[in-house]
């Protein structure tokens, strides 16, 4: 045999707690009190990407001068050092391309 449960005062009153939802009232300048407490944000600065560009750019150049110097040195056929070079300098031109029309 087991005891029955029987509910007491206590048990009453929890299960009535738990059943009614607290009312959660949020002032309506809530969110201007937030943002006035929160501090002013810097001016983002592009720097980085601008620098990661002109280094593109540059790289982009030497690898082009590269590309002519190793073709006017060796002969009609095309080196692995010239298809590095210019495999480099057509994936560096891409990127600058796609990165400038995001």
């Amino acid at each position: 045999m087991s005891p029955e449960f029987v509910p007491t005062e206590l048990d009453q009153r929890i299960t009535q707690a738990l059943d009614h939802a607290p009312q959660v009232a949020v002032p309506q300048d809530f969110a201007v009190c937030m943002a006035s407490q929160m501090p002013q944000q810097a001016e983002v600065r592009g720097f980085r990407h601008t620098y990661a560009r002109r280094l593109a750019v540059v790289c982009a150049v030497l690898l082009a001068v590269g590309v002519l110097v190793l073709a006017s040195n060796t002969a009609s056929s095309f080196t692995l050092m010239e298809m590095l070079f210019a495999v480099e300098l057509a994936l560096l031109t891409l990127w600058l391309v796609s990165y400038r029309r995001a």
